[in-house]
């Protein structure tokens, strides 16, 4: 993450508060640190960077919109190529991260993710989702909701029924949510836009953290995703 944000700084209160959880989210995952990963929708490597550094030795992206390939010096690639145009069977996980609510062919896209991976290989979906109490509390003004760049809005039962029907088994799913789904939230219904929110929430830490606002945030957003009503999942499907 250092290599986007900085060690200090802005940097650690972006990793601390807003990021944490996508670290966290692939610890918890278990993944052996010699996987073929492959990110799809990498942008400029985010993923494959961060994995990188958490010791992934095998860590790749796609994304037909970036300018150019690249390598990272600790061993990330990043191409820029699209789904059809990678080996049957080559990777044993394959993720999505905050990408899979942007395609318009959702179930094509499985179903040729399925043929990339490896028998018993995981695809790993983070999205945000309806089935969440601040989709329900926010609704219009709910951060995630995103339109018109999110196409699609899945509750927990879609997804499943959807990775079923790309003949995905053994699908499992938790919350990582963050303190965003409230504090985002709330900024759009005092109707700000989205590119301040950034600089509310900066401008407002010293009083959060005096007024134990931020311990407040946090302890509710680990609530919600104990009782998977978090407003974001991580959908994890094996092929079989």
């Amino acid at each position: 993450m250092a290599k986007f944000y900085g060690r200090y700084g802005l940097g650690a209160i972006i990793e601390y508060f807003l990021e944490d959880s996508l670290g966290s989210t692939y610890r918890r995952l278990g993944l052996d640190k010699n996987s073929r990963i492959l990110d799809i929708g990498c942008a400029d490597g985010f993923l494959p960077y961060m994995l990188a550094e958490a010791g992934f030795k095998n860590v790749t992206g796609i994304d037909p919109y970036i300018q150019s390939d690249a390598t990272y010096e600790n061993g990330a690639k990043v191409f820029k190529k699209e789904l059809c145009e990678c080996t049957d069977g080559m990777y044993d996980v394959i993720t999505l991260n905050h990408v899979f609510e942007h395609l318009p062919d959702q179930l094509e896209t499985l179903v040729e993710i399925k043929r990339l991976l490896s028998n018993g290989g995981k695809l790993v979906i983070r999205i945000p989702t309806s089935t969440s109490d601040a989709f329900e509390k926010f609704n219009a003004h709910w951060y995630q909701l995103d339109a018109p760049r999110h196409l699609y809005l899945h509750s927990h039962k879609s997804i499943i029924e959807l990775l079923n029907k790309a003949g995905f088994k053994s699908i499992d799913l938790f919350c990582d949510s963050t303190i965003w789904q409230y504090y985002s939230s709330e900024l759009y219904l005092k109707d700000y836009p989205f590119n301040v929110h950034m600089k509310k929430y900066l401008i407002n830490i010293p009083r959060l953290l005096l007024t134990g606002g931020l311990n407040r945030y946090k302890k509710k957003v680990l609530e919600v995703n104990a009782k998977l009503r978090g407003d974001q999942i991580v959908v994890v499907a094996i092929r079989k």
